[in-house]
């Protein structure tokens, strides 16, 4: 997926704890956090920085990272061309994923 040109806004920041009930299958021994759980903190976060804005289908993610529990992810967004926001999820400087969230009708 690439990315629009437009700056990105910061939105908020998250970690899941070590002992987040999705861990223990995922991984036994080195526990990665799901891309699901991950999506769903981001569009949480940009859900509540865009009060009375909803955000609906189609969504696309590309996860370029893995997230340890415990880690700092900080979200950014902006509006995208297409309508919606286009986001993405950083570690520090690194790029953990980036997507887009069609707006509801």
């Amino acid at each position: 997926m690439r990315m629009e040109k437009t700056p990105l806004s910061l939105v908020g920041s998250f970690s899941i704890p070590p002992d987040h009930p999705c861990l223990p299958g995922h991984f036994p021994g080195q526990p990665l956090v799901p891309g699901a759980l991950l999506l769903d903190r981001a569009l949480d976060l940009i859900a509540a920085h865009e009060p009375g804005r909803t955000l609906a289908g189609p969504i696309t993610v590309k996860f370029l990272l893995s997230v340890a529990p415990g880690e700092e992810v900080a979200v950014h967004h902006a509006p995208s061309r297409l309508g919606g926001r286009v986001f993405e999820g950083r570690i520090g400087a690194r790029l953990a994923f980036t997507g887009r969230a069609g707006a509801a009708p």
